[in-house]
């Protein structure tokens, strides 16, 4: 029977689970708590499925190498398969005691891993439950430690939460939001609304952009703050990122057959989405099915998705643009990348992040945003600013070089009967 895993040679669920039991008992003698720290790679399976499990298997043992270091000498480090990890600490007294070693785990892998010529970053999320008070074997502990890890899965990843009871109704209420979202799938519940993007110069709507919103049976209307993330976390968000593009390519046509020809739609993508070897495809078959003009079509992307295994990501990119789609680069600004991917991309277009302008006439708000637009001039982009509500930002911007823009100043998202009845009013 095996007790240690082939690949890395750490202790398997089975030794991990019988060497926690005999902390349990040291823990009882002398009076002490044990921590169960549980371990989830973010980004792992993106290596595993660009570039292969032979790099994704090189990276798990640098993983385990790295968790040797960051740890002592008493604490017991398993593998439960996949890029999932646990940590044992026995002699801790309260949650302080294990923030050092949790803080040195976080550090260590987010250093970059050199494999096989590439730089790959990766971050890992941690879940943390103590003995006696959150379990009293090392099944229960386990549990309660990977119930706290879904927690920093859904804010933001990359730190250390701790279990507390509490968890555990959320942990149900999650269960539930995950059946009833691929009910919505099945029932079409998911619908799209859009915002306008105007040219002020002209007065004119030149684009929409499409966003999803859940018309729960009993909830009402929800928006992707309730439910994005956990579509994401189950991967749910591929298939409701293809209703919503397909959605948002037949309105667009629609609007074209209506004589309004020259508008175009603009629709997020994911990271997860992103990562699908089957997406160009995908895309392609949308714009053949809805027989939209691929020009029409803008994908956005985020910053942080653009700098995450960049290699890959502009491979599928140049895929998606040679289909004769638009590529835009949403949040711009906001990310803590360099620069230099804006030569390497093939992008159209930057979203100027609504962060940049709430203080438009302080001068260095308006200078950031005057070197955003002689950047993307220099390299020949388009500049639209999100999240305009004021006039005085309105009135700013054109001195500024931006003429497009999207906000609640001109519009909120909307569903397509409404739009349509704007595009009217604008085109008399």
């Amino acid at each position: 029977m095996a007790y240690y895993d082939a690949l890395t040679d750490l202790p398997n669920r089975r030794m991990f689970e019988r060497k926690v039991m005999m902390q349990l008992n040291d823990a009882d003698k002398h009076q002490t708590k044990i921590a169960i720290l549980f371990l989830d790679l973010d980004g792992f399976k993106f290596i595993n499925d660009s570039l292969g499990h032979g790099i994704g298997d090189q990276v798990l043992k640098e993983v385990a190498h790295r968790l040797k270091r960051s740890t002592r000498e008493i604490d017991t480090i398993g593998r439960m398969g996949g890029d999932e990890f646990t940590v044992c600490v026995p002699q801790v007294q309260n949650s302080l005691d294990i923030e050092p070693i949790a803080q040195r785990i976080l550090e260590e892998l987010r250093l970059p891993f050199h494999v096989q010529g590439h730089d790959f970053y990766l971050t890992v999320s941690i879940g943390a439950a103590f003995y006696p008070e959150h379990g009293h074997h090392a099944e229960m502990l386990m549990h309660h430690a990977d119930t706290a890890l879904y927690k920093v899965k859904e804010n933001g990843k990359n730190h250390l939460r701790i279990y507390s009871p509490t968890m555990n109704e959320e942990a149900v209420h999650r269960q539930q939001l995950e059946s009833e979202l691929h009910k919505a799938l099945e029932r079409n519940q998911f619908v799209v609304h859009y915002q306008p993007q105007i040219d002020v110069q002209t007065d004119t709507i030149i684009g929409m952009e499409a966003l999803v919103r859940w018309n729960h049976p009993t909830h009402g209307l929800l928006y992707p703050a309730d439910f994005i993330a956990i579509s994401e976390e189950t991967g749910l968000i591929v298939p409701i990122g293809s209703q919503v593009l397909d959605i948002a390519c037949r309105q667009c046509k629609e609007w074209h057959n209506m004589g309004f020809t020259n508008l175009r739609i603009a629709v997020n993508l994911s990271q997860i989405q992103l990562r699908q070897e089957n997406l160009v495809q995908m895309v392609e078959r949308i714009l053949q099915e809805t027989k939209l003009v691929p020009a029409s079509l803008e994908l956005e992307i985020t910053e942080s998705i653009a700098m995450h295994n960049a290699d890959f990501v502009v491979s599928q990119l140049h895929k998606l643009v040679a289909l004769g789609i638009q590529i835009s680069i949403d949040d711009f600004g906001t990310g803590f990348s360099s620069l230099s991917y804006l030569s390497k991309f093939p992008i159209h277009r930057l979203k100027i992040d609504r962060s940049f302008i709430t203080n438009i006439s302080n001068h260095s708000e308006s200078a950031i945003i005057s070197s955003i637009v002689g950047l993307a001039q220099n390299l020949n982009l388009g500049v639209i600013v999100e999240g305009v509500e004021t006039e005085l930002q309105r009135n700013a911007l054109p001195k500024l070089g931006c003429n497009e823009m999207q906000g609640y100043l001109f519009s909120k998202p909307l569903p397509a009967d409404v739009c349509l009845a704007l595009l009217q009013k604008k085109a008399h």
